[in-house]
């Protein structure tokens, strides 16, 4: 497995929030709300609807374009399928978009240290993970990271074939 696959895999795994093996509608629907709550974030707010929203989108595309056995769920392989820069600005590139807006709680175009490591945790990062993952995107050292660095670390996160900002939420 490439770099890539195995931060996919990384990914897959604390998305997987029944860890039955397959990526269901409901386990994406589970970790947005999480985030949603441990942010503190109204549920009704736009920032949360937006977000649920892109991850509705999300869902949906990926399970028109990869489901190859048309039985609802994603397999890793399935999942791992529409991570490739022609598919990115439809699947994915919303999804991060709206969960940048979101943990941007006070819209001034950073993320903060706090919010930044309480999503990662919603999502089922591991705190060391996310603080190690976090000092590597703060180059500036400021405790804060601009929405457009999250972007792109969202996107090589996914995409690079080497090794990127993020390696170390996968584990080794």
């Amino acid at each position: 497995m490439d770099a890539r696959h195995e931060r996919i895999k990384a990914v897959f795994d604390v998305l997987n929030t029944n860890s039955n093996g397959y990526l269901e509608s409901i386990d994406l629907e589970t970790a947005a709300r999480r985030i949603i709550r441990d942010l503190g974030v109204d549920p009704g707010s736009a920032p949360a609807r937006t977000y649920l929203d892109s991850i509705t989108g999300y869902w949906t595309s990926l399970v028109s374009e990869l489901d190859q056995n048309n039985d609802g769920r994603l397999s890793f392989d399935e999942f791992a399928r529409p991570h490739t820069p022609a598919n990115y600005p439809s699947a994915v590139r919303p999804l991060a978009e709206s969960l940048a807006q979101l943990c941007d709680l006070d819209q001034d175009g950073f993320i903060e240290h706090t919010d930044f490591v309480t999503a990662a945790l919603g999502i089922g990062f591991p705190r060391a993970a996310a603080e190690t993952f976090y000092a590597e995107l703060d180059t500036s050292r400021e405790g804060r990271i601009p929405t457009g660095a999250f972007l792109t670390m969202f996107e090589n996160f996914l995409l690079a074939e080497t090794r990127t900002a993020g390696q170390t939420l996968v584990p080794n």
